[in-house]
C-alpha cells in the first residue's frame, strides 16, 4: 500500500468518525487537536522531576480525550454524553501534573495549566455550550487551586483558557450554522425536485389526454364508416391512424 492510500485511509477514517460524532468539521482537526493535546502534555511532564508519576498523569490526560474519537456509537445515551468518558480524567490528569511544580527546565513558563485549554475548547465543540462552560468553570477552579505558576503566568493561563472557551463556541456557532444551511438546501432541492415532477406529471396527463382524444376521433370515424355503409378503405384508414 503506498504512502497516498495510506493518508487517504487516514482522512476517509477521520471524516466518517467526525459524520458518526455530528460534528461538522474538517478531518484534519481532530488530528491537529490530538498532535496539540499531546504535545502540550510531554512538554508538561518532561517540565517536571518526578517522571515515572507524572507520566501517569499525563496518560490519564491524553488517553481518555483521545479515545473518544475512536469509541463506537453503541448507543443514543453514549453519543449525547461523551463528555462523562474524558471530563473528570482530564481535569483529574490535569490537576495531578499542576500540583508537581515545573523545576526542570523552562519553569518559568509551565505548560501543565495550559493543557486544559485544548480540552476546553474540544469539549465546547463536541458537547455543546452548557457542558463546555462548566469544563471551562471547572479548568478554571482546578488552575486556580493546582497551578504553581508565578501570579502573572496564572492570569496568562485564565486569559488562554478565555481564549480556547471563545474560539469553542466560534466554531460551535459555525457549525450550527453550516448544518442549518445544509438542511435548508437540502429542503429547497426536495421543494424543486417534487415541483419538478408534478410539473413532469401534468405534461404526461396532457399528452396522454391529447393522445386518446385523437384516438377516440379516428375509432368514432371507422364506426361511422362501418355503420354508414362507406367504402371499407375508409374504416381501415380510420383505424390504422
Amino acid at each position: 500500500m503506498s504512502v497516498q492510500d495510506s493518508a487517504r485511509d487516514v482522512r476517509d477514517f477521520l471524516e466518517r468518525r467526525c459524520r458518526s460524532k455530528g460534528l461538522d468539521i474538517p478531518w484534519w482537526a481532530p488530528l491537529l487537536s490530538a498532535f496539540g493535546l499531546v504535545a502540550m502534555v510531554t512538554v508538561a511532564v518532561l517540565q517536571r522531576e518526578a517522571a515515572v508519576d507524572m507520566v501517569v498523569a499525563g496518560l490519564v490526560i491524553v488517553v481518555p480525550s483521545l479515545s473518544i474519537f475512536f469509541i463506537p456509537n453503541t448507543g443514543e445515551w453514549l453519543k449525547n454524553h461523551m463528555w462523562a468518558v474524558d471530563l473528570v480524567p482530564t481535569l483529574a490528569g490535569s490537576a495531578w501534573l499542576m500540583s508537581q511544580p515545573a523545576s526542570a527546565f523552562w519553569p518559568q513558563h509551565d505548560f501543565a495549566p495550559a493543557v486544559l485549554v485544548p480540552l476546553t475548547l474540544e469539549m465546547v465543540v463536541r458537547e455543546g455550550f452548557r457542558t463546555g462552560t462548566l469544563y471551562a468553570i471547572a479548568s478554571a477552579v482546578v488552575m486556580g487551586v493546582f497551578a504553581s505558576d508565578t501570579p502573572s503566568g496564572v492570569g496568562v493561563h485564565f486569559l488562554l483558557l478565555f481564549v480556547g472557551w471563545i474560539l469553542g463556541l466560534l466554531i460551535l456557532a459555525q457549525m450550527r450554522a453550516l448544518r442549518a444551511e445544509r438542511q435548508a438546501r437540502s429542503q429547497e432541492h426536495a421543494r424543486a425536485t417534487e415541483a419538478e415532477r408534478i410539473r413532469i406529471a401534468r405534461e404526461i396527463h396532457d399528452l396522454v389526454g391529447h393522445s386518446l382524444s385523437i384516438t377516440l376521433l379516428h375509432l368514432t370515424a371507422a364506426r361511422r364508416s362501418v355503420a354508414e355503409g362507406d367504402e371499407p378503405d375508409e374504416a381501415v384508414s380510420a383505424l390504422t391512424e
